[in-house]
Parts: C-alpha cells; structure tokens; sequence
C-alpha cells in the first residue's frame, strides 16, 4: 500500500488518494503491533530461551486480532517475519509515516530487538513455514531468517520511532555484537528433492514419513515468483539485460482466464508481481520502495541528521584507538619505568571508565515497561565490538573496557573503536606480566598482529564518534493517591 501511495502521488490531483493509502499502512502496521503488544509475556519469556513455545504468534482473526491457531496447529516461530516487520517498520517512519505513538509502544519494539537479535542461533521454521527439508516438524536454522534479521537489526539501530519529532528515549538501539554473528523452465527450485506443492505430495498429511523426500527427486515444484525478484533486482542493480530477460520468462508462466481475472491468487507472487510492474513502468523509484537505501553498500548510504547511530562500511585502513588505564598513580608510576605512558581515572574526567558488567545493567533499562511486564535487555555480556564504543549515559561520556580484543574485522560504525585496557597493581605480581609488557610494546610501536593501533591519552578530542544525545529514564510517579479526589 506504501508503494501504491507513492505511485499515486505521482498524480497532479490524486483526491486524497495517496493519504487515504498513506493511513491504510498505518492501521495496517499498529493492528500487527497491537496484536503482538497483547502477547508480550511471550516476547520477556523468548529472550531467555528462544523456545517455539514463546514465539509470537503470525497469524491473527482479522476482526478481533486474537490469535486463530495453537502453537500445536501451526509452526508460529518465523524470525523473519518479525526481522521484516522491523524493516518495514524503519522504512515507513522514514518516508514520513507516523506509526508508533507511545513510550510504551517504544519500549515494546525495543524488546522485538531482542526477539531477533539471536537469529543466528535460533532454529526456526523459516519463510516457508516448514522448518527443516525433510518436513518432519523440526526447525532448523534458515539463511532467509539470519539474512533478514541482519538487515533489520542494520537498519533499526539508532532509528527513531517517532521520527524528526521523537527524542532520546524513542530511539531503538542494537547490539552491534548480535548483529555480527536452482532454476528451470518454469521458476526457480527451492532445493533438491522439494516436494512442497508437488504432484505427489499428501496433502492430507503434515509431515513427511521418514525417507519420504527421495520420492520427489527430479519433480520439484518450480517457482516463478524468483523471476519476479530477478527482475526486481535488475531495476536496483540496473541491469536492463537481466530485467528483459526474466520478464520474458515470466510472461510464459502468467495465467488468466478469459475474463481477465487470475486463477487461485498467491498472494506473496502477486503482490511482488505488481511492485516489479510499478518499477519497470516508471511509475515507482527504488528510492521511493527504499527509502533507507538499503540496496546501497553501508558506506554509501546517506547518514540521516535524525540518527543516533548507524552501520557504516567497513574501512580498508582502519586504525583501532587504544587507552591504557591504570587504577592507581602508584601503578602509572611503576609502568612508567618500564616506558608504559598511562593515565589514572581521575586523569580522564569528565569521561568515566566502566566495565562490560556495569554496561549490561545499563542496557537493561532499554525496554522497560511495567505496564507491558517487559523488563528490557537480558543480563548477557556486550561483546568486544559493543565495549568500542563510546557512550552518553545521564549527560556522561562513558568508555567501556572490553572482554576480549578481536574487533578490526568487524567494526563497521562510524569512527574508530576506542579499546580501553584497565591494568590493576596485581597485574604486575602475575607470572604472565611480561607478555603484558610485550603488548603494551607493541601497542607503542602502532601495530599488534596485523591491525593498526594507535595509542591514545583519552579526552574529547581523541574520540572520534561521540553521541550528542543524553539518554535517561523519567522517575514513574504513581497517582493512586489522586484517584477519588
């Protein structure tokens, strides 16, 4: 309906046409949430174990919103159906839509965050809803779940819900470390041996028996709808040849009776069917179907003013800034014998030091909602690419020491990760301190297996990407005690 909207806008005088399909995404996005906000007991229980049992529900009664099968009935865990919720999610606040309204509504979608965050670990039942190949009943990890949870987590991260009117408090953050971890004559084949709609396949049985899966080999069913995304990756990618070419093959494969009407409708294939047609008639720009130019590399997409943070390419000469912190002057004395320039805590003011443990209760107050029962980021570890960066806590500039220091190949936000090593006294009485001072060499010397360094004394001047926004949490009042007065 978005894209529609965009294409009738196109017209002098659309009669409201195109605010009238404008609203209709919106209702059509808050009844989804709606409809989930009512199940969010399960998204607190599926941070903590990402169980079938907990998933969210994806299919709902169209007037009432309630849910129309048990988890028994139908495989409901589908990470990509939320992951691409999110997506469009971002994409429509950032073509001017307004869709979510409340804190509560921001906290809720920040625990959706976590829901997808650990895709890549979560076996689910995929975008065709039967898990494994075999179709035995038992989820498996999908590339189409991970994918899509990649690319939502890239484009929600440091979006806000409220748009150019929002503040601090409704921006989505992510976990910069869970981020990180056949064709034919008439469509494209799924997989070897796909019975999925086959000729041959039981429709009035849910699995398959055991072995079963052979007896499909070489009868596949083939699927125009990869015709359609060929030549709907041909417009982005500009590639007239390869448009032309799967628009000659899809031609074959359209179906349509004698009155112009189609046959039994799959919707997904049509509804992609119609936006190819939108784009290849000029009457739809890739811009206007993306406009948070995710078809673009991440170093070449425009860095919005209303972003928080953002993923960025990642840089061929990447220098990582390290800040060596020693706990005490007594310390920085002794590591100076040794040629180890450091600095104390009091030294760095107004930036705070903390660990990775007090950074973790920090992320749990993303997300809180009592009214919802949500009780925000789950207590486990910020990984080494999240202790990088360089934080605004209530008006303060917070650096991080990380848990382990592999970050070079996958920083991929905007300036340099900044690593802050704490030495401790007791560092100095262990067996191993001369490998310390072996580091702490290298780090002199600029280099450490290959990854640049650099050795910083911390100040505002030395850090190279630090958030402008204060985050903070308002006290809850209770009003009970104005209620029959």
């Amino acid at each position: 309906m978005q894209e529609y909207a965009s294409t009738v806008r196109r017209i002098d005088d659309d009669r409201g046409k195109s605010h009238e399909l404008g609203q209709s995404t919106v209702k059509c996005m808050r009844g989804i949430l709606e409809c989930w906000i009512k199940q969010s007991a399960r998204v607190e229980a599926f941070k903590t174990r990402q169980s079938a049992a907990h998933a969210l529900h994806v299919k709902f009664h169209l007037t009432t919103g309630e849910p129309v099968l048990g988890d028994e009935e139908y495989h409901h865990l589908q990470i990509d159906v939320v992951s691409l919720y999110l997506l469009f999610l971002v994409q429509m606040i950032t073509s001017g839509l307004q869709i979510v309204y409340t804190q509560d509504e921001v906290a809720f979608v920040q625990n959706l965050v976590y829901y997808v965050e650990r895709a890549y670990r979560t076996p689910d039942y995929g975008m065709w809803e039967r898990g494994s190949k075999y179709n035995d009943g038992k989820p498996e990890i999908h590339a189409s779940s991970i994918g899509m949870a990649k690319a939502a987590l890239e484009a929600i991260n440091g979006c806000n819900l409220f748009g150019d009117k929002g503040a601090s408090w409704s921006v989505v953050y992510v976990d910069i470390d869970a981020h990180n971890r056949n064709r034919s004559k008439c469509g494209f084949k799924r997989f070897s041996r796909d019975g999925y709609k086959c000729v041959l396949e039981d429709q009035s049985r849910r699995y398959y028996n055991e072995g079963e899966l052979k007896e499909f080999d070489g009868i596949e069913s083939e699927w125009p709808l990869f015709y359609v995304l060929m030549i709907i990756d041909g417009v982005f990618r500009t590639l007239p040849d390869q448009v032309e070419e799967y628009q000659k093959l899809l031609k074959a494969r359209i179906y349509m009776d004698e009155h112009g009407d189609t046959g039994g409708l799959f919707l997904w294939a049509q509804s992609m069917f119609v936006l190819a047609q939108l784009l290849t008639g000029g009457l739809l720009h890739v811009n206007e179907l993306d406009p948070i130019r995710r078809y673009l590399p991440s170093y070449n997409r425009p860095r919005r003013a209303g972003r928080y943070s953002a993923f960025q390419g990642i840089a061929t000469d990447l220098v990582v800034q390290v800040v060596l912190i020693a706990e005490s002057m007594r310390l920085q004395a002794m590591m100076g014998t040794y040629g180890i320039q450091t600095q104390t805590p009091h030294e760095v003011e107004p930036v705070q030091v903390c660990s990775s443990t007090q950074l973790v209760h920090v992320y749990r107050e993303l997300g809180v909602c009592p009214k919802l029962k949500l009780t925000g980021r789950p207590i486990r570890p910020v990984g080494s690419l999240g202790t990088s960066k360089i934080y605004r806590v209530c008006g303060m500039t917070v650096l991080c020491y990380p848990l382990i220091f592999e970050v070079s190949e996958y920083w991929r936000l905007s300036g340099r990760p900044t690593v802050c090593l704490l030495v401790r006294e007791e560092h100095m009485r262990d067996p191993h301190f001369k490998q310390m001072l072996d580091l702490f060499a290298m780090l002199k010397k600029g280099h450490c297996d290959g990854v640049k360094l650099e050795h910083e004394y911390i100040g505002y001047q030395s850090l190279t990407d630090v958030p402008r926004t204060l985050t903070y949490r308002e006290e809850l009042m209770s009003y009970e005690t104005y209620r029959y007065k």
